[in-house]
């Protein structure tokens, strides 16, 4: 009986039709989904891994271009500073310059007056010298002639009256001693002497002994310096030593 039973059985299921299930559908469908998103989580992973790795290098790189930045700005900081010392050396260098070229300016122009000065104190200077040249040629010429014309009057007097002319020449000095004998009767070798300066225009009558005094020695200069008669001033001169002679015996 069972078996009939088994057999009616079997025979049911086999006449009853199949029905699909919708759960094989759903499982296969997410077995699918399953795939893609452990194949999407996966590449998102590798992308964030991938995109993690970029931005660290990226770090990295940035720091090292920061860090290179920064020695590239204290380098030109210290250049910068270095070109400001630089110009404010060579500002004061400038204005030191400008200073000295100002200094020697005016120290040019100082000297540049100073030599002005100078060539005319030398072209007022060698004019005097040549005026006194002038000057000194026409008293040489002025004493020689008259030189020529007291020759012959001197030798007279030194012949005839005992008179003798020593010239005497120091520095920058240019004097005659003349010295009259026979002049005292009662001491004819006894000397009587004036001393004649010739080294100025005029003449002067330095010193006498015995000693005239000065209103008559002046008188009979100022007449010889008027008069450039030499003979008329020895008479005159011996004259007062004959008559010093006569009242000093």
């Amino acid at each position: 009986m069972s078996m009939a039973m088994e057999s009616k059985g079997l025979g049911v299921s086999h006449a009853l039709p199949m029905v699909e299930s919708p759960f094989a559908e759903l499982k296969a469908k997410m077995a699918k989904f399953t795939l893609r998103f452990d194949a999407f989580v996966a590449s998102g992973r590798e992308k964030i891994l991938r995109e993690r790795t970029e931005f660290a290098k990226g770090i990295a790189e940035d720091r090292e271009t920061y860090k290179n930045l920064t020695k590239q700005l204290e380098h030109f900081k210290t250049k910068q500073e270095e070109a400001h010392s630089a110009i404010e050396k060579e500002r004061l260098e400038k204005a030191e310059a400008e200073s000295s070229i100002a200094q020697f300016s005016t120290k040019e122009r100082s000297m540049r007056d100073s030599l002005a000065l100078f060539q005319r104190q030398i072209a007022d200077t060698e004019s005097a010298i040549s005026k006194r040249r002038a000057i000194l040629a026409a008293e040489r010429a002025r004493f020689a002639k008259q030189k020529n014309k007291d020759e012959p009057e001197v030798a007279f007097f030194e012949e005839q009256l005992g008179l003798r002319i020593d010239r005497l020449t120091r520095r920058g000095e240019d004097q005659i001693r003349i010295v009259f004998n026979a002049v005292n009767e009662r001491d004819p070798e006894r000397e009587y002497w004036i001393l004649l300066d010739l080294s100025k225009q005029d003449y002067e009558v330095s010193d006498s002994n015995p000693n005239i005094p000065p209103q008559d020695m002046d008188r009979y200069v100022a007449l010889l310096n008027e008069t450039r008669n030499l003979r008329m001033f020895l008479v005159k001169v011996r004259g007062w030593f004959k008559r010093y002679a006569a009242a000093n015996p």
